[in-house]
């Protein structure tokens, strides 16, 4: 009987003893409630959930195929390239996340995780200031053993809005090798390895999709139609 009032209940509390004293601890929601995260925002700060921030990394369009590294295996058990994700003052490796490769023959990743979401602990002001003082995102996109390239986001004015808006764009992935040259940072699209799709979207807590939810398959209908680099806010 007590079980099954405990499976009613959609946030768990589990006491543990430890040290002699008990650490109560805040389990996950239920799946109906706050999806599982890797991580917080800021970085190491603690306290209530205000908000969720899912980022998903929907697919690499590529312009151009990167050259193996020296130490590449064959091309018969290589897999695709994958991005690595890394917050500014994060601690640790981050999280590695897989999207699509268009333009690429390999074999597809095992890996299909392509979304991370992660605690934001505080109000929308004090986030604004953190992606201020942060500059930019930046997208590592990692083949084999080697950083390919570099894809960035500098503009997060939308998230931290009353409404906060998703914010959907095709970033530019600049050769990691040439990062410092002039035509890396003039960001010419012929002068990229590619782009790399991503979508941030902020959630409050207990409600539904933000308004205007990106829908990634009609983005990638409507890229067709451009190649400017330009980061689209909805």
């Amino acid at each position: 009987m007590i079980t099954l009032i405990l499976q009613s209940i959609s946030i768990k509390i589990t006491s543990y003893y430890r040290n002699g004293s008990f650490l109560r601890v805040k389990m996950s929601k239920s799946s109906s409630g706050t999806p599982p995260t890797v991580g917080t925002l800021p970085p190491r700060v603690s306290g209530p959930t205000r908000y969720i921030l899912k980022v998903k990394c929907y697919k690499i369009i590529w312009n151009q195929t990167p050259l193996p590294s020296k130490s590449a295996s064959s091309s018969e058990n290589r897999t695709a390239p994958f991005v690595k994700l890394k917050w500014w003052g994060e601690t640790g490796e981050g999280v590695n996340l897989y999207p699509s490769n268009v333009g690429l023959s390999l074999n597809p990743s095992s890996k299909t995780r392509n979304s991370a979401s992660y605690a934001v602990k505080c109000q929308k002001k004090q986030l604004s200031s953190y992606f201020s003082d942060m500059g930019s995102l930046p997208f590592e996109i990692w083949w084999d053993d080697r950083v390919l390239g570099i894809a960035s986001i500098t503009d997060f004015s939308t998230l931290a809005k009353e409404r906060p808006r998703p914010l959907n764009g095709f970033f530019p992935i600049l050769d990691a090798a040439v990062m410092g040259s002039q035509s890396a940072l003039s960001s010419n699209v012929s002068k990229t390895l590619g782009e790399l799709q991503v979508i941030l979207e902020l959630n409050e807590l207990d409600s539904g999709k933000t308004p205007g939810a990106v829908d990634p398959q009609s983005e990638t209908k409507n890229a067709k139609l451009k190649k400017s680099p330009k980061t689209k806010v909805l």
